[in-house]
């Protein structure tokens, strides 16, 4: 997405905030939209208006690979454990 891209951001996990953040931190102007750690959701749940592209976490993206719309997409994180992990 070009800079200041304004977008859906669907997160399902412990610290939502911290995703919101990191679009932010890659010049996205995400709309945070925030379930419970571990949701279930349906397509339903994720219809959001004014119609944008919609960034989910890679979590959330496997639960909705049967019903996933063409403009949804996910944010890949590779996790990099601290020195002393």
């Amino acid at each position: 997405f070009p800079p200041g891209q304004a977008l859906h951001a669907v997160a399902g996990i412990g610290n939502p905030q911290r995703f919101f953040t990191t679009l932010e931190a890659l010049n996205w102007r995400p709309v945070p939209h925030a379930f419970a750690d571990h949701a279930s959701f349906g397509a339903a749940e994720l219809q959001f208006s004014p119609a944008l592209p919609l960034v989910m976490t890679e979590k959330d993206a496997v639960k909705c690979r049967a019903f996933a719309a063409a403009d949804w997409w996910y944010l890949a994180v590779d996790a990099v454990p601290t020195l002393g992990f």
